[in-house]
């Protein structure tokens, strides 16, 4: 996973890792007393930071690694049901091959379940990537050195998540025919390798601005795909 932060994909500034870390040994009453170095840390400071660094290296996005589904949850219930479902054995999950696509508005709970899911299966041992359309489409159009690289770790990582995969960002035919060839080419090959993948849209029709063939091939991939409707209000208003 290194290899994605240091061809700058994965924006997680590393000094909120840094700074995570060591907000871990302040909330712990023997670090703290001792002014536990990091790598003074107990065991109970060094395997949660160990947890850290994993979700950093994934490219989970800081405001969601304190952030869990039982404790901190409150969107539509058909999400938690099927977070439930997915962790109750990630093992199942990754032999059949998770494909699942959740749809719906701004606000409700999608991304905070996708990345739930990830932390999840890093616990396992798994390897993990959460990335946003709009960065994969960015890296692999001006990344000409890198891009295999890159496109290696997007096909053979354990659990994708594709969050923002939304039609917004695709402003013309010309842009949505090699848009739509990049991602066809990860939804196929993850799909025929039974790697699961998680997409986060909030558009309930995701490929409507693709057209001819092209449409018609990604909408036979997505038949694959278990499509979970989420409802609901944007529960980020209420912070405001």
């Amino acid at each position: 996973m290194a290899l994605l932060h240091n061809l700058g994909l994965l924006s997680v500034p590393s000094q909120k890792l840094q700074l995570a870390k060591e907000t871990t040994l302040q909330a712990c009453p023997d670090c703290k007393l001792k002014e536990a170095k990091l790598n003074e840390a107990c065991e109970r400071c060094r395997t949660l930071n160990e947890a850290l660094q994993r979700y950093y290296e994934a490219g989970i996005p800081v405001k969601y690694w304190h952030l869990e589904m039982d404790a901190s949850f409150r969107g539509d219930k058909v999400l938690m049901t099927k977070y439930q479902e997915i962790t109750q054995d990630l093992k199942v999950i990754y032999a059949q091959g998770l494909a699942l696509c959740l749809a719906g508005g701004l606000g409700l709970g999608k991304t905070m379940t996708a990345t739930n899911v990830l932390k999840r299966a890093l616990e396992k041992g798994y390897k993990a990537i959460y990335v946003n359309l709009n960065d994969i489409i960015s890296f692999l159009i001006s990344n000409q050195e890198e891009r295999a690289a890159v496109r290696h770790e997007f096909l053979t990582t354990d659990f994708l998540v594709i969050d923002e995969f939304d039609p917004r960002y695709i402003g013309s035919d010309a842009a949505a025919e090699m848009f739509g060839r990049i991602l066809e080419d990860i939804l196929r090959i993850r799909l025929q390798n039974t790697l699961p993948i998680i997409i986060c849209t909030n558009s309930l029709n995701p490929l409507e601005a693709f057209k001819g063939p092209l449409k018609n091939s990604l909408g036979s991939l997505f038949n694959y795909f278990v499509q979970v409707s989420v409802l609901g209000k944007d529960l980020r208003k209420e912070k405001l």
